[in-house]
């Protein structure tokens, strides 16, 4: 890893919005507000020199003045108002987290292993990374730069990179480590804000740190291993920092002073727009949803309401209105004016067609993704918040996430709507809001205190929930095997044999060759390739597309490659493993990597040696060739 990376890195991401903070006098909510305040002062910053052809320099300049700035503004502040009071309990959380995103960055690092996701995330850092250090401007449009999706986090990285430099691998293992602190830390203090009642508070959100980190995932692919280096996990700081702000809004009474937190709960959610669109999406349901719920509870109380409330109840009725009239005319003109995309892989249910504007009667396929997100520990932690219903009742967080899916994913409307703006095979993602970690942190101490309260008998009836709370983590053996997905097996260090290190002499050889090459490859390798290097090969992840160039063929001439002259034709026949992790979870062919060789006939190797003056071999090492087409 690369210290001073990760020390700006994480700087940068908490010590200018914490300044911001201070000079707002923003009390309740500090951390999550400095970060998402931080990186939206990064995403300001960038959209405003992003036209400049010395946008590196003007960037570096911009930082040099701000961090410093800040401290001694913090500095200053906490000595007049002694604004920041920084107990000894929050450095003790805050370095057992750092301790745990250490040992995890230590033992595994982020999820390497080939064909996985983590290789698309680079390929698109290796874009932004090609243009800032050409001094190329991003664009002359800073409206089209504020609406660039998905790309503003990898913009982030490079700056970082190319003030401090470090290879391909170095990046990887440091970036994960800043967005895996970032994204606990948020963690924690998310779970303070909703449990701030509890007498247990800091154990409560230290164990929600520990359950995300060994279950938020999908199918046996844990979260916090394998989105390490995408936008996603500074996207949920963002969207805990806007839900904690709007808690603050609507939880208690209106008033003039909370009105800072309306602003930056909207000010926020644009950002989290501009970054990675959904956890905006993941906003505005969960918001809508708190709303709605919070005026059901004033609605039931109405008998006590005094002048405030009342005001709030009508606040927050114009509010619920204003959220139903914008779904309806969303839907309707998505309805009439978009195409549905279609049910890819029976990810939906589907019970009927609709008429009219009434849409087809479709739900999230449950036995499918569902499951594969929720696993039999979510279904559990789910009936035990049902057999606790009345222990959450005045949590409006807690209730909104834990009915989310009738509003989302069981939700017919809302499936017509998403399904005419993305794809079936992203609506799965809703599930990550429902709140079952917390939950489950909530009720795993609870009934820990039971324990130590209670007779024999209550000891050994409350043992229970503790122990399959515990024991479902584990990816044991079962009638319904498939159906598990335990997280803990993407938590073990990947092969070496399956990751990018396998390739670490190849991948060192192509840094070194200062011009941009296109490379001739399998779609596999050259996956790796564009993702680790500056150098080009074209294909869609690892399968072949429209934009493939194909090179294998039955038989050859001497024209066959007079188009790709002054190419890279790689050959990679090194020794392949089966992935077990391709098997496990079915995501990729299990002998994926092994198949590579059916892309290398011996009529090729005939053709690259009977032709040295075409193919001019540049270096070769264990199994890989890699050729310049002259």
């Amino acid at each position: 890893m690369q210290p001073a990376f990760i020390i700006a890195s994480i700087s940068m991401l908490t010590i200018p919005g914490l300044a911001v903070a201070f000079a707002l006098k923003i009390k309740n909510q500090l951390v999550l507000t400095s970060i998402a305040l931080s990186y939206s002062i990064f995403f300001v910053i960038f959209m405003l020199l992003s036209s400049s052809k010395n946008l590196t320099s003007h960037f570096i300049n911009a930082y040099t003045i701000i961090i410093p700035s800040s401290l001694l503004f913090i500095v200053f502040q906490t000595i007049k108002n002694k604004t920041l009071r920084f107990s000894n309990r929050d450095a003790l959380v805050i370095s057992s987290i750092a301790c745990l995103a250490f040992s995890y960055i230590y033992f595994a690092g982020a999820f390497t292993e080939v064909p996985s996701d983590l290789y698309t995330h680079l390929e698109r850092y290796q874009y932004a990374h090609s243009k800032l250090s050409a001094n190329i401007a991003i664009n002359q449009s800073k409206l089209i730069v504020f609406l660039l999706q998905n790309q503003i986090w990898y913009y982030f990285l490079s700056l970082n990179a190319i003030v401090f430099p470090l290879s391909s691998a170095q990046l990887v293992e440091s970036t994960a480590f800043v967005t895996n602190f970032i994204f606990l830390v948020s963690v924690y203090f998310f779970s303070t804000t909703i449990f701030s009642n509890k007498k247990n508070v800091v154990l409560i959100s230290l164990t929600c740190c520990a359950f995300i980190f060994l279950h938020l995932g999908i199918n046996i692919f844990s979260f916090i291993r394998y989105y390490s280096f995408g936008p996603t996990n500074i996207g949920f700081c963002l969207y805990f920092a806007a839900i904690a702000h709007l808690l603050t809004q609507i939880k208690d009474q209106v008033s003039s002073n909370n009105i800072v937190s309306l602003i930056i709960f909207a000010y926020i959610t644009l950002i989290a727009f501009c970054n990675h669109m959904q956890e905006a999406l993941f906003i505005l349901v969960t918001s809508s949803i708190m709303i709605g719920v919070q005026w059901l509870r004033l609605i039931k109380n109405e008998q006590t309401v005094d002048q405030p409330i009342r005001f709030t109840k009508n606040l927050l009725s114009a509010s619920l209105l204003g959220i139903l009239f914008c779904f309806i005319a969303v839907y309707i003109y998505a309805h009439l004016n978009l195409e549905r995309a279609p049910n890819s892989n029976w990810r939906l249910w589907e019970f009927g067609k609709g008429v009219g504007l009434m849409p087809d009667l479709t739900t999230l396929n449950l036995k499918f993704q569902f499951i594969r997100v929720f696993t039999l520990w979510g279904c559990f932690v789910y009936c035990l918040f049902l057999l606790n219903l009345r222990r959450y009742k005045h949590n409006i967080f807690i209730i909104a996430g834990m009915v989310s899916p009738f509003f989302t994913i069981l939700n017919p409307f809302f499936i017509d709507i998403f399904l005419r703006i993305d794809k079936s095979t992203t609506l799965w993602r809703l599930i990550w809001i429902v709140p079952i970690h917390f939950v489950a942190a909530d009720l795993f101490i609870h009934y820990l205190k039971k324990i130590k309260d209670s007779n024999m008998v209550k000891k050994i009836i409350y043992l229970i929930p503790v122990s399959m709370l515990i024991i479902l983590l584990l990816p044991f053996k079962n009638t319904w095997q498939q159906a598990h997905y335990s997280r803990l097996t993407t938590l073990y260090p990947t092969k070496l044999e399956n990751s990018l290190y396998y390739y670490s002499d190849v991948l060192k050889f192509l840094d070194n060759v200062e011009d941009r090459k296109s490379v001739l490859t399998d779609p596999i390798t050259g996956y790796i390739i564009s993702a680790m290097t500056h150098h080009k090969n074209y294909r869609y992840k690892f399968f072949r597309s429209v934009s493939y160039q194909h090179f294998t063929f039955a038989d050859y001439d001497e024209d066959t490659f007079i188009k790709y002259k002054g190419w890279f034709l790689i050959v990679n026949q090194r020794y392949q493993t089966a992935s077990n992790i391709g098997r496990l979870s079915g995501h990729w062919a299990e002998k994926e990597l092994i198949q590579i060789d059916n892309y290398y006939p011996d009529q090729l190797t005939t053709h690259l040696e009977k032709n040295t003056q075409l193919f001019n071999k540049v270096w070769s090492n264990n199994g890989v060739s890699i050729y310049q087409i002259d």
